[in-house]
């Protein structure tokens, strides 16, 4: 970042550090709290996450110097998430519970910010293995937003469906849908929820009924996102998981390598990813299908090296064939 950007970005927080917005968006749902639209949030939805890691990490050390427990906060936060997407989980916990904790003494733990903040802590946690802390918060969480807002409201309706992702990650597929159904009552023709829907189908077998949802909502979602590529991931996975099932080698190979692109492009810095794994999964389960055994081999256990370094050998679980 040049002096000059730096020096803006600089003054844009300070002289705006008192100010707080909340609203939502389309990308996920809820857009981040934060002081002012400064550099950092529009290089973060820009997808330029190095630039916008500089950003904040230069407003946290204002924010100590002047003693802005808020405004500490608000860069905890978007660190965090920049974290997060890096699938750097262990600093993103780090930075979550330090937002929360703050926002917690300050504003009290039922405020809606505290209780997003709270959730945001514990996707990083489920992420790491640790399902019962994470499942036990997220349960909070739907309960804090039903208690504020009532059943029938949008914020609610946004929490089933942050809910219905932990469910889909750990396999409570039919708990995931019904989650789904709920939000659906409020945000009945939104495609994340439908996104959702379409991939738990999937799993309990429905696979054509799964791929023509997921068809629709890729189309949907593609539309007016300058930042739509990390989204893409899911997508890419349902494709290779579909065309792996169909016997279409070759496009669970295009499929990924578009998702090895993602984190290529993006996080830069970051030497381990889960779409790397991910990538280097499907196309190992690939290559094994056409009796390409050296290539199976080299591929899957790069897949497992990568994912054990983000998690750690004890705390996730790769089907590794041993051929």
């Amino acid at each position: 970042m040049s002096l000059l950007l730096q020096q803006i970005s600089i003054n844009i927080l300070t002289l705006s550090k008192s100010i707080i917005f909340f609203f939502f968006q389309a990308e996920d749902g809820i857009r981040d709290f934060c002081l002012s639209r400064g550099l950092g949030d529009v290089y973060k939805r820009q997808g330029l996450y190095e630039e916008a890691r500089e950003f904040y990490q230069q407003g946290l050390k204002i924010s100590i110097e002047n003693k802005e427990e808020l405004d500490q906060a608000f860069n905890y936060y978007n660190l965090g998430d920049i974290h997060f997407k890096a699938c750097e989980y262990e600093a993103a916990i780090e930075n979550f519970e330090k937002v929360y904790q703050i926002r917690k003494r300050i504003l009290g733990e039922k405020d809606n910010l505290t209780l997003f903040t709270l959730k945001f802590w514990n996707d990083g946690k489920l992420k790491l293995g640790k399902i019962d802390e994470a499942l036990e918060a997220i349960d909070a969480f739907v309960d804090g937003q039903t208690q504020i807002f009532g059943d029938e409201s949008n914020s609610t309706a946004w929490a089933y469906w942050y809910r219905s992702q932990y469910y889909y990650e750990i396999g409570f597929y039919n708990e995931a849908i019904e989650d789904c159904k709920r939000s659906q009552k409020n945000l009945p023709t939104n495609t994340l929820v439908r996104t959702i829907i379409g991939k738990c189908d999937f799993q309990l077998g429905s696979e054509e009924a799964a791929f023509k949802e997921i068809e629709i909502c890729l189309q949907s979602r593609k539309g007016g996102f300058v930042n739509f590529d990390l989204e893409y991931a899911q997508y890419y996975i349902f494709y290779c998981e579909y065309y792996l099932l169909k016997k279409n080698y070759e496009k669970v190979h295009q499929y990924a390598s578009q998702l090895y692109e993602i984190p290529k492009n993006k996080f830069k810095w970051v030497q381990n990813h889960m779409m790397y794994a991910d990538s280097y999964l499907y196309h190992g389960l690939a290559f094994l299908e056409e009796n390409q055994i050296d290539n199976a081999r080299e591929n899957l256990e790069t897949a497992l090296a990568q994912a054990n370094k983000i998690f750690g050998e004890d705390s996730y679980s790769l089907s590794l064939i041993h051929i």
